[in-house]
């Protein structure tokens, strides 16, 4: 089975001391699968004009999955990590498992990231 990615649309964009970036976030449907650590999220993309490794990444959907952004070594190769409500006390968050299908949840959910980026280098 391939592993998910996610990919970004760009619905907005603007400049003032920073270049901020609003964009959704669609995540590869079942049978892809979840990778330990993070799906890849590429945003080296036309319509996002900044290259370098965003200085802050915000992610929220509307499905009860958490969603961390993981800074790579530049805008192309950072990560998207997926948490899920735990039934245990001790771990009320967990990551999704290697190997686990990707969430009917998480491919359908609606996804939105606010990007922020020092410029547009």
């Amino acid at each position: 089975m391939a592993a998910a990615i996610a990919t970004a649309t760009v619905k907005n964009q603007w400049v003032d001391r920073v270049y901020d970036v609003i964009a959704t976030l669609a995540i590869s449907a079942s049978p892809a699968t979840y990778t330990t650590g993070g799906i890849a999220l590429n945003l080296n993309q036309a319509s996002i004009k900044a290259s370098r490794t965003p200085d802050v990444v915000q992610v929220s959907g509307q499905s009860g999955y958490i969603y961390n952004y993981v800074k790579g070594t530049d805008n192309s190769n950072g990560l998207l990590k997926i948490f899920v409500q735990d039934a245990t006390a001790t771990n009320p968050l967990a990551e999704l498992g290697n190997g686990t299908a990707i969430p009917a949840g998480v491919s359908g959910d609606v996804i939105t990231a606010t990007i922020t980026y020092k410029g547009m280098e």
